[in-house]
């Protein structure tokens, strides 16, 4: 069904063992979820599928990195996106991004090598980089394409 318990089951039954689906729904900002009227970022079930090979991108960066990030921001509905500053057109709109946010940079740049091996594949991937986090997107229909935010320093590269 359409609600936190079935996102729950349907990843379960995906193979997204490393993380808790209820955390990946829950708003980072508690404030912004009650202004929003909501309790969960949780969009149309048609839209699980990009949740689920997220959280499993983000499994196998964890292995690699030898640190699992923890998935913030996957699904951002319009007025939850606007109140953070996201941008109009932003993948986390569709559901087809999420940030990865991992406890130390070594972890991040861990992740970042492996993903940056599948770069030259034929993967319609986004990935933007910064200090501590990755934010990884998939299907975007604007295409592959990378960035660095502010955080991101240059001896990472």
């Amino acid at each position: 069904p359409q609600t936190a318990e079935g996102f729950k089951n349907f990843m379960k039954d995906s193979g997204v063992t490393r993380f808790d689906p209820l955390q990946i729904i829950m708003p980072p900002s508690k404030n912004i979820a009650k202004k929003c009227g909501i309790t969960y970022l949780l969009p149309d079930r048609s839209k699980w599928k990009n949740g689920a090979a997220i959280a499993l991108w983000a499994q196998a960066i964890g292995q690699v990195a030898q640190e699992y990030p923890v998935i913030l921001n996957w699904y951002r509905n319009p007025c939850y996106n606007k109140a953070v500053g996201g941008a109009s057109g932003s993948d986390h709109l569709q559901a087809r991004s999420a940030d990865l946010d991992f406890a130390t940079e070594g972890a991040r740049r861990r992740g970042q090598q492996w993903l940056c091996s599948f770069w030259n594949s034929s993967l319609n991937m986004q990935i933007g980089l910064g200090g501590s986090v990755i934010h990884l997107g998939s299907q975007s229909p604007r295409g592959k394409r990378n960035w660095y935010y502010p955080t991101y320093k240059d001896s990472d590269l």
